[in-house]
């Protein structure tokens, strides 16, 4: 029985892998950002303000995102803005709406909160976008990927 020969491995990790050092200076940077949100929503403690706050923050990383490093959006967007803001925490108060109030008092409720957390993210936006125009980045490659 003839057997196919193997390729010959260089070292390198198989295509689609990431090495081992990239990502774990990535999960550090989410790690990191994450721990600043997570003690800010702690602080504050009101869903509806740390989700306006997520929405602005998320606007203007997204804004400002060019021409930075990677890390700009893993520790700002991911970390910071993903351990802040809860999705679950805002059904499961609207949830609690429907049971305490009715529907249509939830529906306003999440309407009006839906629509004031795409307000503040285009407020960010339109913040990050006239900071991009006014002081464009200086940063490095120091901490690109």
């Amino acid at each position: 029985m003839s057997r196919m020969p193997l390729p010959k491995s260089d070292g390198a990790p198989p295509p689609g892998r990431p090495l081992p050092g990239p990502l774990l200076s990535s999960l550090l940077l989410v790690a990191l950002g994450a721990i600043a949100g997570s003690l800010l929503r702690w602080l504050v403690d009101d869903l509806a303000v740390v989700n306006g706050l997520g929405a602005f923050a998320l606007g203007w990383l997204s804004a400002t995102a060019a021409g930075r490093p990677r890390a700009w959006l893993l520790v700002g967007g991911v970390g910071f803005c993903g351990s802040l803001t809860s999705f679950s925490g805002w059904i499961l108060e609207l949830h609690t709406h429907i049971q305490g109030s009715g529907w249509w008092v939830a529906l306003a409720w999440w309407f009006l909160e839906l629509l004031g957390g795409l307000c503040l993210a285009a407020l960010g936006m339109g913040l990050g976008r006239w900071m991009q125009r006014r002081w464009p980045p200086q940063t490095g490659n120091r901490l690109r990927h």
